[in-house]
């Protein structure tokens, strides 16, 4: 048998009141107040007091002094910012947060662009400062390029000085092998003598 919409109501408050703790029920006997005494009347008793207090100064204050984080790009940052304002009832939120942006970004350059164009807004001012971070990019990379170029030039290959290492070597051997191939003083012949003593001396 299926219950009425009305009965229905009744049956879910009735299941509502019997399985909160004594301590709930207390509190809302406390704060019901001239509120119905229906189902919805009861969830809206108990979740008005149960639901944490927004506290709208703080919300402002942790908005107000969220700084952009070292290596947080500015949509990311943007981002951040549009998460905390949703609890500070603004009524311009593009305004705040571009003013936010301002003052507590992380590059002085956008800072001083930002402050010498006063009449563009936080679309215009994000565009801004998404064409400035990709030109340092490329800025960046062209940098380590010429870089990694200027040491290459300054160093000889390692392959190359090994080769002139060893040819140093084997010039020295030669050098050494060639001053060794003398004559004897005695005989005339190679010295030293493979045989000996020297056949002048025999």
């Amino acid at each position: 048998m299926e219950l009425g919409d009305e009965e229905d109501a009744e049956r879910r408050r009735a299941l509502l009141l019997h399985y909160i703790s004594d301590k709930v029920y207390d509190i809302y006997q406390v704060h019901k107040g001239e509120s119905e005494n229906t189902y919805d009347g009861v969830k809206g008793v108990l979740t008005n007091y149960f639901k944490p207090r927004k506290n709208t100064q703080i919300e402002i204050y942790n908005f107000r002094t969220f700084k952009q984080k070292e290596g947080q790009s500015i949509d990311e940052y943007v981002t951040e910012l549009l998460k905390l304002i949703k609890e500070c009832e603004f009524a311009d939120c593009d305004k705040e947060i571009l003013s936010t942006l301002i003052q507590n970004c992380s590059s002085n350059r956008l800072r001083r662009r930002a402050l010498q164009e006063p009449d563009k807004g936080l679309a215009d001012i994000v565009a801004l400062v998404r064409a400035m971070e990709m030109s340092n990019i490329q800025a960046q990379t062209m940098e380590n390029s010429h870089s990694v170029n200027a040491v290459k030039q300054r160093h000889p290959k390692q392959k190359h000085d090994k080769d002139q290492r060893t040819e140093g070597t084997g010039s020295r051997k030669f050098t050494k092998q060639k001053k060794s191939n003398t004559k004897c003083w005695n005989c005339g012949g190679t010295f030293p003598h493979r045989e000996k003593p020297c056949p002048a001396k025999g």
